[in-house]
């Protein structure tokens, strides 16, 4: 006996608002990442903001900071959703790490190259590194439980 799916073929795994939700979690989860490894490292995730919002002239460079970083996490969120497609892959998780390590290498890099050679250390550093990880679970664990939320399971009825 054949079944349908229990949802439409080719709808996507995520939806748009859902992408947001997973970067604002992802986000969320970066900032206490870098925050636990303030102490042992140096690398201060709030002196990183104030450095972002002065060097984008803002009137509160720490808000304007953090809000550069929920705003970025948002639409990284976002295009981890459109890009995951309707999530028929395998190996979502190190999608998810691939995801992290390229956003490392290419935030540095653009980070640098347009506030300015004063965050390289941060940007470069292994706390922003984790934090860039930490970003990744929340994104990674939604798409594990959407892919085996809307994986059918039909019975098996052996054909005479």
């Amino acid at each position: 006996m054949l079944t349908d799916s229990p949802y439409r073929v080719g709808e996507p795994l995520f939806r748009p608002w859902q992408g947001v939700l997973n970067g604002l979690m992802g986000g969320a989860l970066m900032l206490a990442c870098v925050a636990a490894f303030a102490s042992t490292s140096g690398v201060s995730a709030m002196a990183s903001f104030e450095a972002v919002g002065a060097a984008l002239g803002a009137a509160e460079p720490l808000t304007t900071g953090l809000a550069a970083h929920l705003i970025v996490s948002v639409c990284l969120g976002v295009l981890h959703a459109a890009c995951l497609g309707d999530g028929v892959v395998k190996g979502l998780v190190g999608v998810a790490m691939f995801y992290a390590f390229v956003t490392w290498i290419v935030g540095g890099f653009l980070t640098t190259l347009t506030l300015g050679e004063e965050l390289r250390p941060v940007v470069r550093s292994f706390p922003w590194f984790f934090g860039h990880v930490a970003y990744a679970v929340p994104l990674m664990t939604a798409s594990l439980i959407a892919h085996a939320r809307r994986a059918g399971k039909a019975d098996v009825v052996p054909v005479h």
